[in-house]
């Protein structure tokens, strides 16, 4: 995670009209490169459940920017958290 993708996050989340005319305009390109990531890491042979623990570990970046909005977090406080976050969800997978 970089404090270049968190400018993204905050970017979108600030103006989700930009979200939705790129979604638009992409198809379903967006969920679709997720899916193609989620593939990958899983090799595509896994349980729901891990399919969904992947993908919150994927997004961990994007769930830290949004809960930090309106705090007084710095970059570096987001992105430890985030990796914190995806560390742990990591952990539940290795252990299942």
């Amino acid at each position: 995670m970089s404090a270049e993708k968190l400018r993204g996050v905050r970017f979108i989340n600030t103006h989700p009209s930009v979200l939705r005319t790129v979604a638009q305009g992409a198809g379903r390109a967006i969920g679709d490169s997720l899916e193609a990531v989620v593939e990958v890491v899983t090799a595509g042979d896994c349980s729901p459940e891990r399919q969904i623990l992947t993908r919150m570990a994927l997004l961990s970046i994007n769930a830290a920017a949004s809960t930090a909005e309106g705090t007084a977090s710095t970059g570096e406080a987001i992105i430890a958290a985030a990796r914190a976050a995806a560390d742990a969800i990591i952990g539940a997978l290795e252990r299942s």
